[in-house]
């Protein structure tokens, strides 16, 4: 009896060697029923996707070598000749007109006057000098001094052709000459001598 008997899993006893029956489930409600039905077509169709294939590692990408650059030929520059200096024409003599010589101005020949000498006189036996002065000196009373000959007072002057204009100082006055009667006008208010020299 110990042999036949076995304690099954879950505390029910069950008889070795005899088939259990298996009782009918009870009927599931629609609602669960309907649930039930979702759930195993939802696992169905996760049970029916295939299953991707493990990702295959990747090669390593070969290195990419830069283009070695060839080394180029030196550009040798060739000689630049020089330009032929340019030739210059001959220039075309140009004919100048020949020009007629300028007249030329003589001159007028002048012939030097030669002075004359002129005597002058004034008659003052009892002056103690006598000058005389007019255009011929610039009016100068000093420089012109007469002599006393024989009581007459007398000077010689070199005197060119023209007219002059003079007068005496006799003791420091001026004085007309009483030998000459041409006389002139001056700016004092009085007269003065005119003597023409030919």
């Amino acid at each position: 009896m110990e042999n036949d008997l076995k304690k099954p899993t879950g505390g029910k006893r069950t008889s070795v060697g005899r088939p259990t029956r298996k009782s009918a489930p009870a009927p599931l409600p629609p609602e669960a029923s309907a649930r039930v039905s979702a759930a195993a077509a939802a696992a169905g169709a996760v049970k029916s996707a295939p299953t991707p294939a493990p990702a295959m590692p990747a090669k390593p990408a070969a290195p990419i070598s830069a283009p070695v650059a060839k080394p180029t030929a030196p550009v040798v520059a060739k000689p630049v000749m020089p330009a032929p200096p340019p030739v210059a024409k001959p220039a075309v003599p140009v004919m100048a007109r020949p020009v007629p010589p300028a007249p030329k101005i003589v001159p007028p020949t002048v012939v030097p006057v030669a002075a004359r000498k002129v005597e002058m006189s004034f008659d003052a036996p009892f002056a103690k000098f006598v000058n005389i002065a007019g255009d011929f000196n610039g009016w100068e009373m000093t420089t012109l001094v007469l002599r006393k000959t024989e009581g007459v007072w007398k000077i010689t002057l070199e005197l060119k052709p023209g007219t002059y204009q003079y007068k005496f100082l006799v003791d420091g006055e001026w004085v007309n000459d009483p030998n000459n009667v041409r006389t002139a006008p001056n700016q004092f208010g009085s007269l003065n001598n005119v003597l023409a020299v030919n």
